[in-house]
């Protein structure tokens, strides 16, 4: 049992140390929006204007890669590339159009070591992919 409690305050303890850690990093350099470098509460926030300037994609679109239909064509459609040629992949989907206000955000994740957007990423695809997981 007091191994147990022991492993416990030291967890504690360990996390309490992260947290001022943070907050010392915080003071000295403020977490900011990756797109309008405007200050934010916490890492891997973006800024609302930014959120605004986002192009989420979301039904309708292609069943198999996701590319996003400017109307409803029905549940079974596909685009006019993958009806031509099936691709390689049975189905994808992306959170976001790869447009000017998304580019900085995957370029600066994946090429730039912008690392605190990941968890953020990550609730994105899970919406995004939601359907193809289950």
């Amino acid at each position: 049992m007091a191994l147990i409690m022991t492993r416990r305050a030291a967890r504690a303890s360990l996390l309490a140390l992260r947290r001022s850690g943070r907050a010392l990093i915080d003071l000295a350099a403020p977490p900011a929006c990756p797109i309008t470098e405007t200050l934010v509460d916490a890492p891997g926030r973006i800024s609302p204007q930014a959120w605004a300037a986002l192009t989420f994609i979301t039904k309708p679109y292609c069943r198999t890669c996701g590319l996003p239909f400017a109307y409803d064509p029905g549940v079974a459609s596909q685009c006019g590339p993958c009806a031509a040629e099936a691709p390689l992949f049975e189905r994808a989907r992306a959170a976001l159009a790869y447009d000017e206000h998304s580019r900085p955000l995957v370029l600066d994740f994946k090429h730039g070591g912008r690392t605190d957007m990941a968890a953020t990423f990550a609730g994105w695809m899970a919406q995004a992919g939601g359907e193809l997981v289950e």
